[in-house]
């Protein structure tokens, strides 16, 4: 199981899958398991890949900012904020790249 550090606070998190297949994240103390479906990570990727300008990670649990990974996530996979552990995996598999602070989708 490969173990990922999330970009901003670089806390240690695991998971198992991949984009491509499915995820399933174990995070925090208590190891919670949150899944994403391979379909949700499609249409993820075809709503953010030809964005011009790079996409805010969004990682707040109340208040994304528009547009940004969190805020897509929360509307249309779970109300969970995992934005903060979706967005490492999309880098390390090759799906975006860290531009300062957000996501430059590939």
């Amino acid at each position: 199981m490969p173990t990922v550090y999330t970009l901003g606070k670089g806390k240690q998190f695991e998971y198992e899958g991949s984009v491509e297949v499915g995820l399933t994240l174990f995070f925090g103390d208590k190891r919670t398991r949150h899944c994403i479906d391979a379909q949700t990570l499609s249409s993820l990727l075809t709503h953010f890949r030809h964005r011009q300008v790079p996409v805010a990670v969004g990682s707040s649990h109340d208040r994304p900012p528009p547009g940004s990974l969190g805020e897509w996530l929360i509307e249309n996979h779970s109300k969970t904020q995992i934005s903060r552990y979706v967005a490492p995996i999309l880098v390390s598999e090759g799906y975006a790249a860290v531009s300062g602070e957000k996501l430059a989708f590939l």
